[in-house]
C-alpha cells in the first residue's frame, strides 16, 4: 500500500513537471527541466531496494492487533455512552398502552390499545394495521389489566429500571 502511495506521488510529480518548466542549477552549471528531475527521481527510486515488510512479522501482527483493540474499544465505548445517556426520554412520552389482544388467524391478531383516555380496537396483520373500532367508554379498565396479567421477573426488573430516575 505504501508503494502505491509513493508511485502516486511520483505520477503527480511527473504531471506537474510537464506543466511547469523548472530550471535547476546543478554543479556543472547546466539547467535541466522538470521532466528530467522526475526521470532522475524515478531512476533513484528504482535503484533503491523496496522496504516492504513481511506481513507475518511481529511488528505487522502487533500493529494489526493494536488497531483491532482500538476499534473494539471504540465500539464498546460508544455502546456504553448510548447506554449511559440512553433513550429513556422517549419511553413514556407517548401515552400508548397495549391492553390486550388475541389471535384471529394464523398471522392475524386483534389488539386493544389505549391512547390517553380513548381505547382503540386494531386489526394487525403482516405489513398492515387496520382501525376496527373506537370505544368512547373504557372497555377494559387499566387496573383490571395490571391485576389479571402475570408479569415475569425480567419485566418487573425492567420496569423498575425504567422508572428509576437517572443521575447524570
Amino acid at each position: 500500500m505504501t508503494a502505491l502511495r509513493h508511485y502516486g506521488w511520483v505520477v503527480w510529480l511527473l504531471f506537474l513537471a510537464h506543466l511547469i518548466p523548472v530550471a535547476v542549477a546543478v554543479p556543472e552549471a547546466t539547467a535541466i527541466t522538470g521532466s528530467q528531475v522526475a526521470t532522475q527521481l524515478l531512476a533513484e527510486r528504482a535503484a533503491t531496494p523496496s522496504r516492504l515488510t513481511d506481513p507475518l512479522s511481529a511488528g505487522a501482527l502487533l500493529q494489526v492487533t493494536l488497531m483491532l483493540g482500538v476499534t473494539l474499544a471504540l465500539i464498546f465505548s460508544v455502546a456504553w455512552l448510548f447506554r449511559r445517556l440512553g433513550t429513556v426520554g422517549l419511553v413514556g412520552r407517548y401515552p400508548v398502552k397495549v391492553l390486550g389482544g388475541g389471535a384471529v388467524g394464523s398471522r392475524e391478531r386483534v389488539v386493544l390499545v389505549q391512547v390517553g383516555e380513548t381505547q382503540l380496537l386494531l386489526g394487525v396483520a403482516p405489513g398492515r394495521v387496520s382501525h376496527l373500532h373506537t370505544f368512547e367508554t373504557t372497555v377494559m379498565p387499566q387496573t383490571a389489566v395490571t391485576s389479571t396479567t402475570t408479569v415475569s421477573p425480567f419485566a418487573q426488573r425492567l420496569a423498575q429500571l425504567l422508572q428509576r430516575p437517572h443521575s447524570s
